[in-house]
């Protein structure tokens, strides 16, 4: 079986009040700054190796974007070195992006890697893209774990 998760809302907690406030900040350094130690310091709320057999394969999938790579990698190599990561290419949503629009585009971008990893189940926290995920690739156990708070 191939099994996937999301890092942010699934494997690891999620804060979006954090999240908010740091994104609110006008010091683009400061910010930037704070959004590291942010990913960095998150705690886990769930192990995948709890979810897999020895015979499975273990991917992770995230849609962190490129100012979080190397911390993303070096969690990765720590932590679930044997899992294949797969990195999204994506942007982030502006304040005046549509943010239904913007989960669509996230469940599209993950929908081709659950199809190019043929993945067989994949746990995602967000309502909006599991719902848009189901739709997209019905041959795949989508499942909702996690919350966004």
């Amino acid at each position: 079986m191939n099994a996937a998760f999301d890092i942010d809302g699934v494997i690891l907690q999620i804060d979006l009040f954090a999240l908010r406030f740091i994104d609110s900040m006008s010091d683009k350094k400061l910010r930037t700054e704070l959004s590291r130690y942010y990913y960095i310091s998150r705690p886990f709320q769930l192990n995948p190796i709890d979810f897999v057999g020895t015979e499975d394969k273990l991917f992770i999938i995230t849609g962190r974007n490129d100012l979080y790579k190397d911390i993303t990698e070096a969690w990765h190599k720590k932590y679930f070195p044997g899992a294949i990561l797969v990195c999204l290419d994506h942007e982030e949503p502006k304040a005046e992006t549509d943010l239904e629009e913007w989960f669509v585009k996230q469940a599209r971008l993950k929908a081709k890697a659950l199809e190019k990893y043929k993945i067989d189940v994949y746990f995602e926290d967000t309502p909006e893209v599991v719902k848009e995920l189901r739709k997209l690739c019905p041959q795949v156990k989508i499942i909702q774990y996690g919350n966004r708070f």
